[in-house]
């Protein structure tokens, strides 16, 4: 009597078909649980063992798509005992070949993600830049949509997907944004030259299409400084990769040229002792570099002796005083 129950048919199986179905997907739900634990309880502690940390990370990242891995085999070969129709038979191999490709992509994410936040982020967190706090982020968010994209697409491919329509409707759509946000994509590659070749740093005193101020924050998009008047001005990206870049921070040294005049009712003696007065205050000047300034008389001009004075501010001195 049993075993005739168990060999009645619902749905084109015996009730015993369906009976080592479901004891299949039970098993594969187990021997999930099963892997899960021992990456848990066994691959981390060998992997804690060692000295370098990328074995830990590789292993905590793979524990779930692992698991998931043995879960999606055991309703694989669970559907595919049972006698099904032709169109149920295509899709369950079109949907666990899309379904496997997505798993594999979920683990390179996981991976690649972790790599960021345990490598790189720690390592925008030591410099003084703005700009790579924000770019980091933009970067790991780029990446992980990138592989997710490429997941999908050779996922629906090896389904049997016709994903070429897909992709050169993306392609246009991707030319007509390109087109439109120009602009906004030209300003984003400006920050990343700047955080690139950094020209200059948040501080910074430079001159840029005939502005000159102190650099105040390096965004992204803008980089905003604070004009010698006092004034917030916000300048494009772009600007900086389109304009010469005068860092006037950086110079060694910075050169001042300026004259000054004496009566006529000066003899050359009192000249001559104005140029050695006012030599002797730059020598003795610790802002000023020694030994390269000169003080010389240069012309006679119908309102007096023109005294030409040369010097040079030391680096620390003239971000003191602009």
């Amino acid at each position: 009597m049993n075993i005739e129950f168990l060999q009645k048919t619902f749905y084109g199986n015996t009730i015993l078909d369906w009976l080592f179905a479901s004891g299949i997907i039970i098993s594969s739900l187990v021997a999930s649980k099963i892997v899960y634990w021992l990456f848990k309880n066994i691959a981390h502690k060998l992997t804690e063992k060692t000295k370098t940390t990328i074995d830990d990370i590789i292993v905590d990242m793979m524990e779930e798509p692992i698991s998931l891995a043995v879960v999606l085999v055991g309703f694989h070969f669970a559907i595919d005992m049972l006698n099904v129709s032709q169109s149920i038979e295509s899709f369950r191999g079109k949907a666990f070949q899309f379904l496997f490709i997505l798993n594999i992509a979920w683990l390179i994410e996981r991976l690649v993600n972790s790599l960021f936040e345990n490598y790189l982020v720690p390592l925008t967190a030591e410099t003084e830049n703005d700009l790579d706090d924000i770019v980091i982020p933009i970067v790991q968010k780029g990446t992980a949509f990138t592989i997710w994209s490429l997941g999908i697409v050779v996922g629906l491919n090896n389904a049997g997907y016709d994903v070429g329509a897909v992709l050169a409707g993306l392609g246009i759509g991707g030319l007509a944004f390109a087109i439109a946000a120009k602009d906004t994509v030209s300003n984003m590659f400006g920050g990343l030259t700047i955080f690139i070749d950094k020209p200059f740093v948040k501080g910074d005193r430079v001159k840029v299409k005939g502005v000159d101020g102190k650099i105040q924050d390096i965004g992204l998009r803008t980089t905003k400084l604070e004009t010698m008047e006092g004034r917030r001005l916000t300048i494009p990206n772009s600007a900086f990769i389109d304009n010469p870049v005068e860092n006037i921070t950086s110079e060694p040294t910075r050169k001042i040229i300026q004259t000054i005049k004496l009566a006529h009712t000066n003899n050359y003696s009192k000249v001559n002792e104005a140029i050695l007065f006012t030599k002797g205050i730059l020598d003795r000047n610790k802002n000023i570099e020694k030994d390269k300034s000169i003080v010389s008389f240069i012309s006679i001009e119908d309102t007096g002796f023109v005294i030409q004075i040369i010097y040079f501010i030391l680096p620390k001195s003239s971000k003191e005083i602009f």
